[in-house]
Order: structure tokens, then sequence, then C-alpha cells
């Protein structure tokens, strides 16, 4: 079970990692943000904000929840407008 627990985290964080780096290498990722910490805080997030909407959470305090750590890894952009 752990096995399969920990590829359930690994798969989406290597694909957010893969990203990141892309990012990074355009210059897109906020100086400092490390590109794998960020996708393990990201993954994190994402599960999170899966569990917090399977519970029945309000979907616009979900996207402003994801809004600001999403700005934060971000060398050019700010948090999306959070709409209804």
């Amino acid at each position: 079970m752990r096995a399969l627990l920990e590829r359930h985290h690994q798969d989406p964080r290597d694909a957010l990692r893969a990203a990141l780096v892309t990012a990074e290498q355009r210059g897109q990722l906020a100086p400092g943000a490390d590109p794998g910490p960020t996708a393990d805080v990201l993954a994190l997030l994402a599960y999170g904000v899966n569990l917090r909407s399977r519970a029945g959470a309000d979907a616009r305090a979900l996207r402003a929840t994801v809004a600001s750590p999403a700005a934060a890894c971000c060398a050019r952009c700010q948090a999306p407008p959070v709409s209804p």
C-alpha cells in the first residue's frame, strides 16, 4: 500500500517538476524557487484542494487558496483573479 501511495504522489510531482524546470529555463520561475520542493508543495496543494472539494468546499474559496502559492512561484505573473 505504501508503494502505491508513493507512486500516486510521485507521478504528479514529477510532471509538475518537469513543468517548473521548463519554466525556470524560460525565466518564468521566481528567483530562488527550487523546482523540486515547489513541485512537492503544489502536488500536496492539489491533494488538499481535491479533498476539500469532495467535502463540499466553495469553488471560489478553493481558487483563492490556490492563487497565492501559484503566483509566488511565477516570476512574471500575479495571482489570477478569483471569479465566481
